[in-house]
C-alpha cells in the first residue's frame, strides 16, 4: 500500500512538472509576443501628436521598449484600456486603438486559451500514463493469479479427466485464503465456503483447471 501511495505522489509531481513545462514554453512565446508588440507600439508612438498630459503619460507607459512590453504586460494580464488614460489619443488615432483591441484578444485571451489547452494536454498525457501504468500492473497481477493457481491445481491428485474433486479443493482453502490475502483481495469466510461449489460449473463433483482458476479470479476481480 506504501508503495501505492508512494506511485500516486509520483504522478502528482510527474503532473506538476509537465505543466510546469507547458507554462515556461507559453511564457516564451508571451515574452516573444510581447518584444515585437513593444518595438512596433514604441516606434509608432514616438512621434504621436497629442497634449502635453497625455503625450506624458505615453511616455511612461510607451517611451522605451522595456516600458512598453510592462504596459503590454499588465493589459494582457488585466485587459483595461481605459486605465492607460490616453482616451483622446486612441480617438484621434484609430489604428492605435485596434492594434491594443487585437492585442488583448489574441495577446490576453489568445494566451490563456493556449495555457489552458497546453495544460490540458500536459493533463490528459499524464492520464494516459496512469492509465497504462495500470493496466501493466492488472496484467501482472493476473498472471500472479493464474500461475499460482496453477501451482495449486497441480499439486492436487487427478482423475483420469485431469479434475479434482470439491473435497480436494476444500482441503486447500487456507492456501486459497493466503493467496487471496497476499494479492489483496477482499473475501469473506463464507466465499471460501462455496467455492467450490462455484468452481464446479457442471455440478459432476469433478473441476478442472480452468474452473479452478476462473472461479479463484472472478473473486480475485
Amino acid at each position: 500500500r506504501i508503495v501505492e501511495y508512494l506511485k500516486n505522489l509520483y504522478f502528482i509531481a510527474y503532473g506538476f512538472v509537465v505543466a510546469a513545462q507547458a507554462i515556461l514554453w507559453v511564457s516564451v512565446v508571451m515574452v516573444f509576443v510581447l518584444f515585437v508588440s513593444a518595438v512596433v507600439l514604441t516606434r509608432n508612438l514616438a512621434n504621436a501628436e497629442a497634449s502635453e498630459q497625455e503625450l506624458r503619460y505615453v511616455h511612461d507607459f510607451f517611451g522605451t521598449v522595456p516600458r512598453t512590453m510592462l504596459t503590454l504586460f499588465e493589459l494582457m494580464a488585466s485587459p483595461d484600456i481605459k486605465s492607460l488614460k490616453i482616451d483622446d489619443l486612441l480617438l484621434h488615432r484609430p489604428f492605435f486603438l485596434m492594434y491594443l483591441v487585437t492585442f488583448i484578444i489574441f495577446g490576453s485571451f489568445g494566451m490563456i486559451a493556449l495555457l489552458t489547452g497546453v495544460i490540458s494536454e500536459s493533463i490528459f498525457e499524464k492520464n494516459s500514463l496512469r492509465q497504462e501504468e495500470a493496466r501493466v500492473e492488472q496484467e501482472e497481477r493476473h498472471l500472479k493469479f493464474v500461475y499460482a493457481c496453477s501451482a495449486m491445481f497441480d499439486a492436487l491428485p487427478h482423475d483420469e479427466n485431469d479434475e479434482v474433486t470439491k473435497q480436494d479443493v476444500d482441503g486447500i482453502l487456507l492456501q486459497i485464503a493466503d493467496l487471496f490475502s497476499k494479492m489483496d483481495v477482499e473475501y469473506t469466510e463464507q466465499d471460501l465456503q462455496v467455492l467450490s461449489d462455484v468452481m464446479d460449473e457442471n455440478f459432476n463433483n469433478g473441476i478442472d483447471k480452468e474452473e479452478f482458476t476462473a472461479a479463484i479470479l472472478r473473486q480475485a476481480e
